[in-house]
C-alpha cells in the first residue's frame, strides 16, 4: 500500500487586522490542501496569532480537521480550501508563522501565513472651556496618532455644528437661555491611508490623505522623483530619483526623508518583498535589476535581464520578480530564492512594454504597451496567452484585488480603460484629466487614484460606479511609477470627550392672560371658530414663537393661519393677541394639547387646550340614471360625489363604493333600481342616492337603411358606414368581404360604425360586399358597398 502523502498550495491573500479584533473577509489568506492514502484525517493547526477554518466567514479556531473521502487506497483530501485569519489575541505589528498539516504516517507540511496587525490610533485629551454668551471660544487642535479626527456635539445650539471632521476653529458662543449650557464634544481618532505622488519637475512628493482627498504634506526628495513603492506595513516609502540616481527613504509617521540610498546607475521601477526586507530595483541603462537589503541598504545581488528594463513587480508569494523590458519587448522572470534569471517571455512582436502588474492571485502578469494595447502572460507556463488589442498609448496597468478587472491608463485618449480579466473585453472608459501616466488602487480596491502628468492633478475614481469623485491638485508634472497608496495605518481608537460651557445671558419672561383655552368644535373640512388670547413678554432677545398642538393652527392677525407664528421681536416689553382654531385639514377625532410659547432667552410657557372635536363631513354618493334598449348589455353604471373637502376625491374611500342593478341582458322593458353602497372613509358621513335603469322595447320592425357608399377621407363627412336603425338589432352579425372573398370586417352587434380599415390599415377604394344577419328569423341581408377615397 502506498505511503500517506500531504501537499498544499502557497497561501494567497492579504491579512490586515486591528489589535484586539480578529480580521474579517476580505482580510483573509487561504490555501488548498491535498492528501492521499490517508489512514487518519489530517489536522490543520494555526500558529500563534492566527486561526483557521474551513468556512470563509465563521467557525475559526486553533485547529481544524480536514474531511476525507474513503477510497480503495485509503482516505483522500482533494482541493480542500483552508482559510486563515489573524486572531483577536494577535499582537500589533507584522506577524507571521507556519500553519501545520499533520496526519499519521505522512510527512508534516508547513504553509507560511502573514498578517499586519495595526494598533488603535489615539487622540490626546482636550481641556474643557467656559465662555460667556457672545464670547469667542479657543480653537481646538487635535493631536495624537490618528490621521484624522471626527467629532460630535450634543448641543449644536451653542454655535457649533452637530458633527464635523478635523480641528475646531474658534466660534462665537451662543446661550439665550436662562441658565448656563454645557455641550459635550466627543472626538474619535481615525486612521487613514495615504497616496504619495512624485512631482518630477518640483523634486517633491505630495502626500494625499485618502480619507479627506486633499494634500496634507509636501516632502522634498531627490532630483526628478519617478519610481515609488510603499512598504507592506505602511511605515516607509521608497522614492526613486532618476535625476540624482538615488532612493529617498521617507518615514510615513513624520513625512520626512530619513535616509538616502545610492542606486549605482539611473534607476527605473521599484518593488518590495511582502515581508518588507528586500527591495528590487530596475536599472534601465545597465539592463539589470539590483537586489537590496532593506534593513542594511546593502546590495545583495544584481541580475542581468532584457534591454531597457523599467516596470517591476513581485509575485504574491514572493518567489518571483517580473520586469518588463521596453527595448527587447519581453518580460524577464527572476527567482528570488537564487536571484537568477529563470526565463524571458516575449510580449508580442513590435510591442514596447511600458508598465507591468501581477494579479493578486499570482496567475497572470500584465504589461501596458506604449506602442498600443496590452499583453497577458500566464505565470504557470511563462508564456504569452492573450493580447488586448488597441492602437492607443497605454501607459500603466493595475489589477483589482478580486482579480476581476484590469485598469489601464490610456494617455492617447486621457481615459482609464477598465477590462474584464476573464475575457479581456472592455467594460468602461472613464474620462480623466490630461495624460493619465500612473495609477494605484486602494488596498480594498474601492478607489483608484490616476495621476495626470500634464494637468498636475490626481483623479479619484469610485470603482463601483466607475466615476471620478474628486480631482486633487498636486505639484508640477506628477508621475508615481509603482504602487503609491499605503495600507490604512492603525485602527480606530477610543474616543475622548471635553466640554464647552456657555454662561447664560439676560433672562426674558413670557406670560399669557389665560391658563387654558376653551374647547373648539367643527366639521371636517371647515376650520373652527377661533379663540383668542393675549400674550406678553419682557426683556426678550427675539420674538415669541407660538407653536400650535397637533390638529390646531395659530395666527397673529386672525386671517393667516399656520402651525407656528412669530409674535413681535426683541425688546423690553411685548403684548399681542394670538388666535387659535382647529384646522380645516384636521381629521375626524378628539384633540387637545398645549400651545407652546418660546423665545431664545426665556423659559417656555405652555397653555393647555381643552378637548376639542372634529366630526365627519357629509358626503352624498349618487348612482346616475341610465337607459338601454331591450336585449342590449347593461351600460356602464356610474356614480357622482357631492361633499368632498380639502381637494380630496374618491381615492380617500376605502373600500370604494359598489354599484349594481338587477337588470340583465334578457330583462324585459321596465324600470330597474341602480343601487350604490359599501363605501367608507373616516372623515365622511356617507349618504347614498340610488338611480334607475330604464329598458325600452326594441322596434324590430324598423327597416334597416343600408348606404352603399361612404368616403373615409378624414374630412368629417360620411367617414364611416352608418346603418340606420341597426341599434334595434343588438345581437346582429355584420360581415364585409373584398372582391376575393376575404373577410375584412366581422362584428357581433354594430356598436361602432366601420371606418373602412382592416387590422388598423386603410382599405383601398373599390367595391366590397356585405352580409347582415339580424337574428330575428328574417332573411339575411346582402349587397355591395363602395369605398371612395
Amino acid at each position: 500500500m502506498s505511503s500517506p502523502t500531504l501537499t498544499a498550495t502557497t497561501a494567497t491573500g492579504t491579512i490586515t487586522a486591528c489589535e484586539g479584533t480578529a480580521s474579517e473577509t476580505p482580510s483573509i489568506q487561504e490555501f488548498s490542501a491535498y492528501g492521499n492514502y490517508l489512514s487518519t484525517a489530517p489536522v490543520v493547526t494555526a500558529p500563534s496569532g492566527f486561526e483557521v477554518s474551513l468556512s470563509l466567514k465563521s467557525n475559526y479556531g486553533n485547529s481544524v480537521v480536514l474531511p476525507t473521502v474513503a477510497t480503495s487506497t485509503g482516505g483522500q483530501v482533494h482541493n480542500q480550501v483552508v482559510y486563515v485569519r489573524a486572531s483577536a489575541s494577535a499582537p500589533a505589528g507584522q506577524i507571521s508563522g507556519n500553519v501545520t498539516i499533520t496526519a499519521n504516517g505522512a510527512t508534516s507540511l508547513s504553509v507560511v501565513v502573514k498578517a499586519i496587525v495595526n494598533p488603535p490610533v489615539t487622540v490626546n485629551n482636550i481641556p474643557n472651556q467656559t465662555v460667556a454668551n457672545g464670547g469667542t471660544t479657543t480653537a481646538v487642535n487635535f493631536t495624537g496618532t490618528g490621521s484624522t479626527f471626527t467629532w460630535t456635539n450634543n448641543t449644536p445650539g451653542i454655535g457649533l455644528a452637530a458633527s464635523g471632521s478635523g480641528n475646531i476653529p474658534s466660534f462665537i458662543a451662543v446661550n439665550n437661555t436662562g441658565s448656563p449650557v454645557t455641550a459635550t464634544i466627543t472626538v474619535a481618532p481615525q486612521p487613514s491611508s495615504f497616496a504619495y505622488i512624485n512631482n518630477v519637475n518640483d523634486n517633491t512628493v505630495s502626500v494625499i490623505n485618502t480619507s479627506l482627498n486633499k494634500v496634507v504634506a509636501t516632502i522634498p526628495v531627490g532630483t526628478s522623483p519617478f519610481g515609488i513603492a510603499v512598504s507592506p506595513d505602511g511605515n516607509l516609502v521608497y522614492i526613486v530619483n532618476y535625476g540624482s540616481s538615488n532612493i529617498s527613504v521617507v518615514s510615513t509617521s513624520t513625512n520626512k526623508v530619513i535616509s538616502t540610498m545610492p542606486t549605482n546607475g539611473i534607476p527605473g521601477g521599484i518593488c518590495i518583498s511582502s515581508d518588507g526586507k528586500t527591495i528590487y530595483l530596475s536599472i534601465p541603462e545597465k539592463n539589470l535589476i539590483t537586489v537590496i537589503d532593506a534593513v542594511s541598504n546593502a546590495v545583495i545581488a544584481t541580475v542581468q535581464v532584457g534591454v531597457d528594463p523599467d516596470g517591476i513587480c513581485i509575485s504574491p508569494d514572493g518567489s518571483m520578480v517580473y520586469v518588463e523590458n521596453a527595448g527587447s519587448s519581453s518580460v524577464s522572470v527572476v527567482s528570488t530564492a537564487t536571484n537568477s534569471l529563470i526565463t524571458s517571455i516575449s510580449t508580442g512582436l513590435q510591442t514596447i512594454p511600458s508598465a507591468i502588474a501581477i494579479s493578486p492571485d499570482g496567475t497572470r502578469v500584465y504589461t501596458a504597451n506604449g506602442s498600443g494595447g496590452a499583453s497577458v502572460i500566464s505565470t504557470a507556463s511563462n508564456t504569452l496567452i492573450a493580447s488586448i488589442i488597441s492602437t492607443n498609448n497605454f501607459a500603466f496597468v493595475c489589477v483589482s484585488p478580486d482579480n476581476s478587472k484590469i485598469y489601464i491608463g490610456d494617455i492617447g485618449t486621457n481615459n482609464i480603460m477598465v477590462y474584464n480579466a476573464s475575457n479581456y473585453q472592455l467594460l468602461k472608459s472613464i474620462p480623466v484629466s490630461n495624460s493619465p501616466s500612473s495609477m494605484s488602487l486602494s488596498l480594498d480596491g474601492s478607489s483608484l487614484y490616476a495621476v495626470n502628468a500634464l494637468s498636475n492633478t490626481v483623479s479619484v475614481i469610485n470603482t463601483i460606479s466607475n466615476t471620478v469623485t474628486s480631482i486633487i491638485p498636486v505639484g508640477n508634472y506628477p508621475d508615481s511609477y509603482g504602487q503609491f497608496v499605503s495600507p490604512v495605518i492603525g485602527c480606530p481608537g477610543p474616543p475622548v470627550t471635553f466640554t464647552i460651557t456657555v454662561n447664560n445671558a439676560i433672562t426674558g419672561t413670557i406670560s399669557a392672560a389665560i391658563n387654558d383655552i376653551a374647547a373648539m368644535n367643527t366639521t371636517y373640512g371647515i376650520p373652527s371658530a377661533p379663540v383668542s388670547f393675549i400674550l406678553s413678554g419682557n426683556n426678550l432677545s427675539a420674538g415669541i414663537l407660538v407653536t400650535a398642538p397637533t390638529g390646531f393652527e395659530v395666527s397673529a392677525d386672525g386671517n393667516t393661519y399656520s402651525a407656528t407664528t412669530t409674535i413681535g421681536a426683541a425688546g423690553a416689553a411685548l403684548s399681542a393677541v394670538v388666535y387659535i382654531r382647529l384646522a380645516a385639514a384636521t381629521p375626524v377625532g378628539n384633540y387637545t394639547g398645549d400651545v407652546t410659547l418660546s423665545s431664545s432667552n426665556a423659559a417656555n410657557l405652555l397653555i393647555s387646550v381643552e378637548n376639542s372635536t372634529v366630526i365627519p363631513a357629509p358626503l352624498i354618493i349618487t348612482a346616475n340614471n341610465q337607459s338601454k334598449l331591450q336585449g342590449n348589455v347593461n351600460p356602464a353604471l356610474t356614480i357622482d360625489y357631492t361633499g368632498f373637502e380639502n381637494n380630496e376625491n374618491a381615492d380617500v374611500l376605502s373600500p370604494k363604493p359598489i354599484v349594481n342593478t338587477t337588470a340583465t341582458t334578457i330583462s324585459p322593458p321596465g324600470e330597474y333600481p341602480i343601487i350604490v353602497s359599501g363605501a367608507s372613509a373616516n372623515n365622511y358621513a356617507i349618504t347614498y342616492v340610488n338611480g334607475t335603469l330604464i329598458i325600452t322595447p326594441l322596434n324590430t320592425s324598423a327597416q334597416l337603411i343600408i348606404p352603399n357608399t361612404f368616403t373615409p377621407n378624414g374630412d368629417g363627412i360620411n367617414d364611416t358606414w352608418q346603418i340606420q336603425n341597426i341599434e334595434n338589432y343588438p345581437n346582429c352579425t355584420v360581415y364585409v368581404f373584398n372582391r376575393y372573398g376575404q373577410k375584412v370586417l366581422s362584428s357581433i352587434g354594430y356598436g361602432v360604425a366601420w371606418d373602412g380599415t382592416y387590422r388598423g390599415s386603410p382599405l383601398p377604394s373599390g367595391t366590397y360586399y356585405y352580409l347582415i344577419d339580424t337574428k330575428t328569423n328574417k332573411k339575411l341581408l346582402s349587397g355591395w358597398i363602395a369605398i371612395v377615397r
